[in-house]
């Protein structure tokens, strides 16, 4: 399994399963970042983040109103590059018009809390990035 960062958090995992993640002597993860970025843009079927707002049409967004945290994974592990030179069954299951010409889709899985601190929703109608942009 290849990070290319960490969330906090993941500390637990990766002490409890070093056989999947890339660590080190001391135990802690390493990651290849620029290795990373290429496997995810090109050949995975699947990208799993988290993020901290949804909207009604599953954009997500980890800019919320009085914190920007920069861009997540999302946009940049979940997007098509259209350089993909492999077509893999769950990339194909992906197509959703029967057009010879239409490319298969990488499953994007965003993982939330339905209510963060002082109960702030995370399903929002409309994204604060759209504000903050």
């Amino acid at each position: 399994m290849h990070c290319f960062g960490g969330e906090l958090g993941m500390e637990e995992y990766i002490r409890a399963r070093p056989d999947i993640f890339f660590t080190g002597a001391d135990g802690s993860m390493r990651s290849n970042r620029a290795m990373c970025q290429l496997a995810g843009q090109y050949a995975v079927d699947m990208f799993i983040g988290s993020t901290l707002q949804v909207d009604g049409l599953a954009n997500s967004s980890t800019v919320t109103r009085g914190r920007l945290s920069g861009f997540g994974g999302a946009p940049n592990m979940g997007h098509d590059p259209h350089g993909r030179r492999h077509a893999t069954p769950a990339w194909l299951n992906m197509i959703t018009e029967p057009d010879p010409m239409q490319r298969g889709k990488k499953l994007v899985v965003q993982m939330v809390e339905t209510f963060q601190a002082g109960v702030k929703p995370t399903f929002v109608e409309t994204l604060d990035a759209v504000e903050v942009a």
